[in-house]
């Protein structure tokens, strides 16, 4: 007994003979296209989520039935883009498949969200990415943090919407409770629970307006405050000038506090997305 495989560039019926000298032998075979993948639905998944504003994100895209990858199918499918301002992205306008699998490249010449889809008529697939003014990244567990400046969107829940976590706290120095913050704001810290290795939070600054740099009030006791800075000043941040108005001289017993919890002992510099207890 012998074994011999064919291969068929394309559908129709072939006779396949076999001889030794007299002995012969004949079949007739007949050769079907393959089905047509079915797929009902586009998965985008970003190497990145979060990057800096400028910066490149490849978003790789699968085609799939269900939950199943179809590495049959090799259509193409439209990419539409939608932001704030999508004159300042970059992407193409299709994508090829091989395998049931595509990669494009998105880019953003200034802060913003940007919302990714993929079509092919009926069948479609979307992700959100952001590029950010600066990016902080996240440890599973808690973290605390603070923003720069005033934040757009400074909602929290969009703020971190790209952030896997399940809570936002900050302090309320007058009544000495955590609480979940509406907002996040300049001047204040907060405490992040991650629920996922490997995050990113993406500060985009609010440059709609001019305004003055922000103030707030401290209390007696414990106060949870975060640092305000541009970002020419970003890792050189100290407590000399940080706290200024908070010191009548050069010594301890002349300042109108007594501890900082939270900073780079090291180098005795803040970086600007730390929060400090005071």
């Amino acid at each position: 007994m012998a074994n011999i495989t064919f291969t068929a560039s394309s559908s129709g019926t072939a006779m396949i003979t076999a001889t030794n000298n007299s002995v012969t032998g004949r079949a007739n075979v007949t050769v079907s296209a393959a089905p047509a993948p079915v797929v009902t639905s586009f998965l985008l998944k970003p190497d990145t989520s979060v990057a800096l504003k400028g910066t490149i994100i490849n978003i790789n895209i699968t085609a799939l039935n269900g939950n199943l990858t179809q590495s049959l199918f090799n259509g193409i499918a439209n990419i539409t883009i939608a932001a704030n301002n999508v004159k300042c992205n970059s992407a193409p306008v299709n994508v090829s498949f091989v395998n049931g699998n595509a990669t494009i490249q998105v880019n953003s010449s200034i802060a913003q969200f940007v919302n990714v889809t993929a079509t092919n008529g009926t069948i479609t697939g979307t992700t959100m990415v952001e590029f950010a003014d600066m990016v902080i990244s996240l440890s599973r567990g808690y973290n605390l943090i603070s923003i720069p400046s005033f934040a757009n969107p400074s909602d929290t829940v969009l703020a971190v919407q790209l952030v896997q976590n399940n809570g936002v706290q900050s302090f309320n120095p007058a009544t000495g409770l955590f609480i979940t913050p509406t907002d996040l704001q300049p001047l204040y810290g907060y405490w992040i629970n991650v629920t996922a290795d490997n995050q990113k939070f993406g500060f985009i600054a609010d440059t709609s307006v001019v305004i003055m740099p922000p103030t707030r009030n401290l209390y007696e006791g414990w106060n949870l405050i975060g640092l305000s800075a541009n970002r020419n000043e970003i890792g050189s941040v100290t407590p000399n000038s940080t706290f200024a108005d908070l010191r009548n001289g050069d010594l301890p017993s002349q300042w109108l506090y007594s501890r900082l919890v939270s900073f780079d002992e090291g180098t005795g510099r803040f970086a600007t997305y730390t929060a400090v207890w005071i």
